[in-house]
């Protein structure tokens, strides 16, 4: 009898792509949507500064975006891998050394520049175009 000198994952890979696709696909949905408050209420106040804040926004959600769904990828193929080596008999229960870092630090920073760019986008509310001084009504009247 020979012996087995290598594992074949037997479970379907699609499975687990197809958890990230709806995680990253869930998680990116957020960070838009908080993007578009920002720009619609930037927008909507009729903000001096509206394309710079726009342009601000993108960035923010780029960055917030990559590092979600870079966290959120990294501990989702650590714990496969764990569960793999738990499955083997080669891992131990209590030795989580090689967990990955969430980077709080990071997301506090990215949460401090949205809770920023909201303050900035309702900071100011330019007035509307000033009139001639004169009414469209006031114009017919003779």
């Amino acid at each position: 009898m020979t012996r087995v000198l290598a594992y074949a994952d037997t479970t379907d890979p699609t499975q687990g792509n197809f958890l990230i696709l709806l995680l990253c696909i869930l998680l990116i949905g957020c960070v838009a949507f908080m993007a578009f408050l920002v720009i619609f209420l930037a927008r909507s106040r009729r903000h001096r500064r509206a394309d710079y804040i726009m342009a601000l926004v993108i960035f923010w959600a780029l960055a917030t975006a990559g590092s979600v769904a870079y966290s959120a990828d990294a501990h989702l193929a650590w714990a496969q891998e764990n569960t793999l080596r738990l499955e083997s008999g080669y891992g131990n229960p209590d030795d989580v050394s090689d967990v990955p870092q969430t980077p709080w630090k990071t997301w506090l920073a990215l949460a401090a520049a949205w809770g920023g760019l909201i303050s900035w986008s309702m900071s100011q509310k330019n007035p509307p175009p000033a009139s001639s001084g004169q009414s469209p009504s006031d114009g017919a009247k003779n």
